[in-house]
């Protein structure tokens, strides 16, 4: 059973591996480095490999459920909080920040 803290810090770990998420790095197709990522995440929790991977899915499987609630969406990670808001929420709230604050 994961504890919102792991689940916390492995968002956070996984954040920072983009060769393991971003297709456009330069290092997504090497599956060597890609191995060792999942390693070091599986060693700075604890746990295995085949459990880290398990989590990232269900994680990804879970936000994949809610877009398609919405028509447009955009997904934060704000102070640990996973955020998804859709566009239309985003564009008011942009509307009311200074000129000089950006969103994007």
């Amino acid at each position: 059973m994961w504890t919102k803290e792991e689940t916390r810090e492995l968002i956070c770990l996984y954040e920072s591996h983009p060769e393991i998420w971003d297709s456009r790095h330069m290092h997504y197709k090497d599956r060597d480095k890609r191995s060792m990522c999942w390693q070091s995440m599986g060693e700075a929790l604890n746990t295995s490999v085949a459990e880290v991977q398990w989590k990232i899915h269900n994680l990804r499987n879970q936000v994949s459920n809610y877009l398609p609630c919405c028509t447009e969406c955009i997904v934060f990670f704000v102070q640990n909080r996973l955020l998804i808001c859709t566009l239309h929420y985003v564009r008011e709230r942009a509307k009311c920040l200074p000129k000089h604050v950006s969103i994007w």
